[in-house]
């Protein structure tokens, strides 16, 4: 039956004769139907015909959303990888594939309410999140995507924001799907690099360690050495210790080879190996000595004992040659850092002094 509707020679005779608003509402009756294989076959259908039809299906994609969204925490993964298809199928209707350009209100709306649910529901955060994005960035476009989350995180009041950052920091690190998007931020001296940088790091702020590490793979040694010193201000909590051991793991993991190589790297005469080198032994100060304490110090133990030798030319490291202003970077983690302060501090004496009911 698809592939009547769909074909060239009865498509345009067909979709006349459908009565598509009667079609829709049975299918979205049957979205909330017990059975999987019956979820997975109207997921099809709404699919194909946004895929054929999408001119007409244009003002059923409202009334589909929230349907759509309250799917995303079935027990299925497969009708949770079925409906994300659909989801990036209404999107990809409004985005010119020709322009480097895309909706970025149809984005954020849908993002802003994904990140509604994850806010809502913990337990849907912690089992769903992961795989909803990783998917999204691979049926859409990774940096839409990261930019829109960013930008959401900074501009609106998320409370759990540093909780968003530090699974978006992670998907990016580790996922494959994730492997050209971290490719364009190794090179912050490229504009549009730079732009997607700057842009996530207004949100990383809310995350001292996950700046630490988006700041590593953008080769911004020398910022991150201006970060360490100013953990001696942050509330060093286990969390913190958790991520901290977490981050020298990925030092040591294979995406993070380029900054071991850096270490004995004598290009842009050595300013950047020095950078690093007293980026880590900073990182390696705030850990405790436990396993990564005496992981990364071992690796630290591998640097040429010439680096720090001779001044470092502060204009052949790649922070410098990338233009970026890091001074602005920097007061605004230390802005956000300040209203994360005052937030805990308020959180504590309302469960002391709890508001009157």
């Amino acid at each position: 039956m698809m592939s009547l509707i769909s074909s060239k020679e009865h498509k345009s005779k067909n979709i006349e004769k459908i009565d598509l608003r009667s079609v829709m509402e049975v299918l979205s009756q049957y979205l909330t139907h017990n059975s999987v294989h019956t979820k997975i076959a109207v997921l099809k259908w709404i699919h194909h015909l946004f895929t054929h039809f999408p001119n007409e299906m244009s003002p059923h994609a409202s009334s589909l959303g929230a349907n759509l969204l309250g799917i995303l925490s079935d027990n299925s993964d497969e009708v949770v990888l079925q409906c994300l298809s659909v989801l990036a199928k209404i999107l990809n209707s409004t985005h010119n594939d020709n322009s480097r350009d895309f909706n970025k209100a149809h984005y954020r709306k849908f993002l802003l309410s994904l990140l509604n649910l994850f806010s809502e529901e913990k337990k849907f955060l912690d089992n769903r999140a992961s795989l909803i994005i990783r998917q999204l960035c691979v049926l859409l476009n990774a940096e839409y995507i990261y930019r829109t989350f960013s930008e959401i995180i900074d501009e609106e009041v998320i409370k759990f924001a540093s909780t968003m950052v530090r699974l978006l920091n992670m998907i990016l690190l580790t996922s494959p799907e994730l492997f050209e998007l971290r490719n364009s931020l190794r090179d912050i001296t490229n504009e549009h690099s730079a732009n997607l940088f700057k842009c996530l790091y207004k949100s990383w702020a809310h995350c001292p360690v996950s700046t630490l590490s988006l700041c590593l793979l953008t080769q911004s040694y020398q910022h991150v050495s201006q970060l360490v010193v100013l953990f001696g201000d942050v509330e060093i909590t286990l969390d913190i210790l958790n991520e901290l051991d977490k981050l020298v793991q990925l030092i040591e993991s294979p995406i993070f080879a380029p900054l071991r190589l850096t270490l004995v790297s004598k290009s842009n005469n050595c300013a950047d190996a020095q950078h690093l080198a007293h980026a880590l032994f900073g990182i390696l100060m705030l850990l405790p000595q436990t396993d990564a304490f005496h992981l990364l110090k071992n690796r630290l133990q591998c640097v040429p004992k010439y680096w720090g030798q001779t001044p470092i030319n502060e204009s052949k490291s790649l922070q410098h040659q990338s233009n970026i202003d890091f001074e602005i970077l920097l007061e605004h983690f230390k802005k956000v850092q300040k209203a994360q302060r005052t937030l805990r501090i308020q959180q504590r004496r309302n469960i002391i002094l709890p508001e009157d009911t």
